[in-house]
């Protein structure tokens, strides 16, 4: 019978070949996903940017808005006087 006896050191250094390639095997995965991650970050990146801009028309239109809405309210109550005004005449 021809039986292969391992010696301690022998399994040792078995045991850290299998852990050296499942540790190369996780690595190898890290390193997809290290990729994958940089192209979603530049990928949201570019959705930020676009957001700022969006943000950014957005307060010019608030402004606007915010104008006319002054400009609104004098003519407003350049009505009511002029109203107050006619309703005093046609007495």
């Amino acid at each position: 019978m021809n039986r292969k006896t391992i010696s301690a050191s022998d399994d040792i250094i078995l045991n850290l070949k299998v852990l050296a390639r499942e540790r190369e095997i996780v690595r190898r995965r890290l390193v997809v996903t290290a990729k994958k991650l940089a192209v979603t970050a530049v990928k949201l990146a570019l959705v930020a940017e676009k957001k700022e801009e969006v943000r950014r028309k957005l307060v010019i239109t608030a402004g606007e808005k915010e104008d006319v809405r002054r400009e609104l309210a004098v003519t407003a109550e350049k009505l009511a006087a002029t109203a107050e005004k006619l309703a005093e005449t046609a007495k």
